[in-house]
């Protein structure tokens, strides 16, 4: 993302404990589907999403890795390539271990295109360490999620994508 000023920002707590409903998938990816249901959230303009924090358990094998994807979202698939050639991009990896590896910050993260976000999906996959033997219907987890909206004055004079507006010819980044 380029050097822009924060307009807004956004944090939402995701508990699988709380307000959420599971669905196990019944194909042969025995993923499992979380979906809470949101506030409006509006995005008027560009928008980095990011993980903030992580903690989950129930977890078994340490073995595993799990990747959590964010599912019904709209964002920018030109600054997003995943060699797996699923739809739904990736917000973090996870190890099973009693330790949470993430990654975290500006570098990581996801660009939102203008939307309204009225619930958030988030898919748990074991396909990256074991394909097909599924997730224990025990995970458990606990996630911060952090969206960062970009005042639109301030984009980049020159923008080639047209992704957000310039509003005059003068304008500059602070």
């Amino acid at each position: 993302m380029p050097n822009l000023k924060v307009q807004d920002k956004k944090i939402i707590y995701l508990n699988t404990e709380a307000n959420c409903t599971k669905l196990e998938s019944s194909d042969a990816n025995k993923n499992l589907e979380f979906t809470w249901m949101l506030p409006s959230l509006k995005i008027d303009d560009l928008a980095h999403l990011s993980v903030a924090n992580f903690q989950h358990e129930g977890t078994g094998d340490s073995s595993h890795i799990l990747t959590f994807r964010i599912k019904d979202i709209l964002f920018n698939s030109r600054n997003y390539y995943s060699s797996d050639n699923i739809s739904s991009p990736i917000l973090i990896s996870a190890s099973l271990s009693s330790e949470a590896t993430y990654w975290s910050g500006n570098d990581f993260g996801i660009t939102l295109t203008p939307q309204i976000i009225n619930s958030i999906t988030i898919i748990a996959s074991d396909t990256l360490s074991d394909p097909f033997s599924g997730i224990a219907n025990t995970l458990h987890f606990i996630m911060c999620l952090v969206i960062e909206e970009f005042d639109i004055k301030l984009t980049e004079f020159g923008n080639p994508y047209g992704e957000a507006r310039t509003g005059n010819l003068n304008n500059k980044l602070y």
